[in-house]
């Protein structure tokens, strides 16, 4: 599993004394995926809808759909549906943007991609 930490070093040089003054070492996490921030995650996708609605957006990949195409597709409510796409959008799986007078859903799949290598990286990992 790659490691979504990345590390950064500041070396503040004085060109006076020819000195290293100060040296840091930053480590910053992308993305924290803690417990439970996966199980948010997989519950929202534990839904027959919003897994539909995952699924479709996935399908559509970088073009995404419109909240009306979604909901002509799927046969939601677009009041029900409104309550779905936000658990989705809550947990981070899906990112909205308005485009005229059109909202467009997009999947973000890289976050599921990192709750399922994160499980997978536990595989067997208490095994004598």
């Amino acid at each position: 599993m790659k490691c979504n930490k990345k590390a950064w070093s500041f070396i503040h040089y004085n060109y006076k004394t020819s000195n290293i003054v100060a040296l840091w070492v930053f480590i910053r996490y992308d993305s924290i995926m803690n417990d439970n921030k996966m199980i948010n995650i997989l519950s929202e996708l534990a839904h027959k809808n919003r897994f539909e609605i995952y699924k479709l957006l996935i399908r559509k990949g970088d073009n995404g759909l419109t909240i009306g195409e979604i909901s002509k597709l799927l046969a939601i409510p677009l009041s029900t549906l409104s309550f779905h796409l936000n658990g989705l959008k809550d947990a981070d799986l899906i990112t909205q943007k308005k485009i005229v007078r059109n909202v467009y859903c997009y999947a973000q799949i890289d976050l599921l991609t990192d709750v399922l290598e994160k499980l997978r990286s536990e595989c067997c990992s208490e095994e004598n």
